[in-house]
Order: structure tokens, then sequence, then C-alpha cells
């Protein structure tokens, strides 16, 4: 198995207002690591800016977050 991945972009159609239609293809590695990559970078910016978010001292409890 390679450690490549692929990732295939075509032009379709160059719109007048600067933006385009396009087609991706990629592999199935190269899906999974922008996926999760993603939904690292959701929850990253969610931790960031949360009022609520999970401290250092609630880690450190012996129960589950969010259990009463």
């Amino acid at each position: 198995m390679s450690d490549e991945m692929e990732l295939r972009v075509k032009i379709i159609k160059e719109c007048e207002d600067g933006s385009a239609i396009i087609t991706v293809d990629m592999d199935a590695t190269t899906k999974d690591f922008l996926i999760g990559e993603g939904i690292l970078a959701v929850l990253k910016r969610g931790l960031a800016t949360s009022e609520s978010a999970v401290t250092d001292e609630m880690l450190k409890e012996d129960e589950p977050i969010g259990q009463d």
C-alpha cells in the first residue's frame, strides 16, 4: 500500500464572478484524511470559542464529563 494520496481537480466551467464549477476525484485514503482533518478543525474551533469548554480540572475528575 502506498503512503501517497491522490487528489485530482478538474475545472468544468469558469464563471464570470471568478468562481468555478469543478469536479474533485480522490482515493479513499485522501478522503478519510480530509474528513478527519475537517472534524479536528471544527472541534478545535468549537473548543476555542466555547464558554463551556472542558477544562484541565474536569479531565482530572474520575467521573465522565456530563454525568451527574
